[in-house]
C-alpha cells in the first residue's frame, strides 16, 4: 500500500510550520525570499542537527536556533563547495595536461595513441568499457567541439583526416601524420611545454 503524501504548503505556511517548531526568524520577508530561491527541503538538511530529535519525529528546534544562522551555515557550505570545485577544476586541468604530455612522449606519435584501438589492453577492460565506444565518443566530441584549437585543426583538415583514417583502419599512417605536420600551422608552431 502506497504511503499518503503530505499536502503541499505555501512558503508562508512552511515558515509558520517552522515557527511552530520553535525556529526563530529575524526577518520573515527575507526568509520567504530565500525559501523561494533555495527550497525548503534543501535547507532541511542544514537545520536537522538543530532539531531536538528528528529521528524520533521530534522536529522542534533547540532553543535560540535562528533561520538566519542556518542560512549562514548553508552559505558557508556553498562557498566551500565552490572553492573546492574551482580547486578541483584547476587540479583536473593540470593533471590532464601532465598526463597528456607524458603519454604523448611515451612513443613515436604518442600524442595520437589514445585514438588507436590497439592502445587499450582488452584483458583489463570490463564489459561496460569498450574501447570502440570510447573512440566513437571521442570522435563525436571532436565533431561537436567549438574550442579554438579543435576548430583550427578542423580548418586545416588534419584532425578529421586522422579521425576518418582511424575509424577505417583502426590506426593511422605515417603519410597522414606527415600531412598534418606539413599543412597545419598548429603543428609547425608547437613547442615543448615546460612542466
Amino acid at each position: 500500500m502506497a504511503s499518503k503524501m503530505k499536502p503541499q504548503k505555501t512558503i508562508s505556511e512552511l515558515i509558520d510550520l517552522l515557527k511552530s517548531r520553535n525556529l526563530t526568524f529575524e526577518d520573515s520577508f527575507s526568509a520567504e525570499k530565500l525559501l523561494s530561491q533555495i527550497n525548503y527541503y534543501r535547507l532541511s538538511g542544514y537545520w536537522r542537527k538543530y532539531q531536538i530529535n528528528p529521528d524520533k519525529n521530534d522536529n522542534n528546534f533547540v532553543p535560540e536556533t535562528t533561520f538566519e544562522k542556518i542560512i549562514e551555515i548553508y552559505e558557508l557550505d556553498t562557498a566551500l563547495r565552490n572553492l573546492l570545485q574551482k580547486g578541483l577544476g584547476i587540479f583536473e586541468i593540470c593533471f590532464r595536461s601532465k598526463f597528456a604530455y607524458h603519454f604523448a612522449h611515451s612513443a613515436e606519435n604518442g600524442q595520437l595513441l589514445y585514438l588507436q584501438q590497439k592502445s587499450y589492453d582488452n584483458s583489463k577492460i570490463s564489459e561496460n568499457e569498450k574501447p570502440s565506444e570510447l573512440l566513437e565518443k571521442i570522435e563525436k566530441e571532436l565533431e561537436r567541439s567549438k574550442e579554438k584549437f579543435i576548430l583550427h585543426l578542423r580548418k586545416n583538415s588534419c584532425l578529421m583526416l586522422l579521425v576518418d583514417e582511424i575509424n577505417q583502419n583502426n590506426e593511422y599512417s605515417d603519410e597522414i601524420l606527415e600531412l598534418c605536420r606539413q599543412n597545419s600551422e598548429f603543428y609547425k608552431g608547437l613547442t615543448e611545454p615546460t612542466l
